[in-house]
Formats: structure tokens, sequence, C-alpha cells
């Protein structure tokens, strides 16, 4: 963002960020911008964590003969066994067919984790650039994120700075979220549940969904609501309101 002032005379954003904003770009569209990362980046994306987790709540059969062949294909480099083709033991026990079926599941379940942990480094990422309260973005990267490395040189590292130097990308970004946290105060003063919110409001529910931005604003503002000072709480919602007096001054709109 622009230092070039508040609410008087002069606007705080940009030219360029005013246009941005005006554009309002997708939130996965600014990362894929940014860091490349060839994926779409949503709010309701399942961490690594949580994927595997899922996949591990549903083994059932085909989960089971998956795991059987990891075994067999150990046994195979030990010089058990010998693994003939689509996983059919070759060898004085007989044939047993394994299912291409069950191969093809191994190697989805693979993928889908390889692409949850892509995934998590732009979330990361993302979570780096964004002005939300400090407490609930170490929960965020100690909870569901703590597997992620983020010391320099690491990818999350890269793509956050990649991120960071998108100033564009970032001011929209951060109407994203503010966005968010704007629906997230009108929850906590509704005196809503959060479930019974969004269902209640349809265009909040369907950002909380697909934009990631959106997400960890409102999600912070609920956390702040639970694990603030009262003081803490009154000093977060006159930054949220200051940057809204910025949209306003810039005509862009900031409420879903």
């Amino acid at each position: 963002m622009s230092e070039i002032g508040g609410l008087g005379g002069r606007r705080h954003f940009s030219a360029d960020e005013e246009q941005a904003l005006r554009r309002d770009d997708a939130t996965g569209d600014i990362v894929e911008r940014a860091t490349k990362t060839g994926r779409d980046v949503r709010g309701d994306d399942l961490s690594w964590r949580v994927t595997k987790e899922h996949q591990q709540k549903h083994v059932g059969f085909t989960g089971g003969v998956e795991l059987t062949h990891v075994a067999l294909e150990g046994a195979e480099i030990a010089g058990v066994l010998h693994l003939g083709a689509a996983g059919a033991i070759v060898g004085p026990v007989g044939a047993i067919g394994i299912g291409l079926y069950a191969f093809h599941e191994a190697q989805a379940k693979g993928k889908e984790q390889s692409e949850a942990l892509a995934r998590d480094n732009a979330h990361v990422a993302i979570l780096g650039v964004l002005d939300l309260p400090s407490g609930y973005k170490a929960a965020r990267l100690d909870g569901a994120y703590k597997h992620v490395p983020r010391e320099a040189g690491n990818v999350a590292f890269k793509m956050t700075e990649a991120l960071a130097s998108d100033k564009k990308g970032v001011a929209t970004l951060q109407l994203h979220a503010d966005r968010g946290m704007n629906a997230a105060r009108d929850m906590a003063r509704s005196g809503m549940t959060k479930e019974a919110f969004l269902a209640a409001s349809p265009r909040a529910d369907h950002a909380y969904k697909t934009d990631a931005a959106f997400r960890e604003g409102f999600d912070a503002y609920a956390w702040a609501a639970k694990n603030l000072s009262p003081i803490e709480r009154q000093e977060l919602g006159a930054k949220l309101d200051e940057r809204d007096g910025w949209y306003a001054q810039s005509q862009v709109g900031f409420r879903v």
C-alpha cells in the first residue's frame, strides 16, 4: 500500500492499487500470478494433515489391499517375492491379483497428499502478507500448518516473498480479508453461531468456502472475539474501521 496519506485530501492507496482493488481479482488468481503455483487455492482447502486423516479414516477394503500392495513391494525389495504385472505375485505361493483399482487408488492418495502440501505452502504465504492479529496467525501456523517449513530458502518462505512483492495483489488480498472480518463482526454483533450466520448469509458463506483470504479474515475476527482482551478487540475494530474508511474513500466495496 502507498504511504500517500489517510482520510483527508490525499488518498491512502496509489492509483495502481485503486485500480487493482476495483478490478477485485480472485484470491486464487493473485496467488497464482505471484507464486506460479499452478494450483487453485480456496477457502475450503483441506490441509495436508486433514487430508491424511481423512484417508486413514476411509481405508476400507480397497485401502487394505493398498496397504497389502505396499507390504508386498517391500517383500519384493527384500528378495522374498517377485511382483508381476498389476501387482500379481509370481512364485510358489501362486498368483494373487492385487487389482489395478487398488493400485491406482494408492497413486491417487499419494497425489492428493502432494497437492495438499503444495496448497499449504500457498496458504502460509497468504497468512504471511495479511494484517491479522498476531496471535491468530501464530495459532494457524503452529496448528494447521505446523508441518510446513518456513525458514529462509524453503518453498513457503519464497512464496511469501513473491506474494509480498506484488503490492497491488496484497492490497486486494487484504480487502478480501477485511470483508471476512466485517462479516465476522456482523456475526458477533448478531449473537448467532458461525453455522447459523453463514446459513443465513449466502454471499458470506460462498466467500468463506471459495476465498482463502476472506476465510482467514473471518476466522481471525472470530478468534479475536474469544481470545483478545476488550482493549485489544477495540484496537482491532479501530484498525478495521480505518481500513474501511480507506476503501470507502477509493469507492471500493468492503462487504460481500
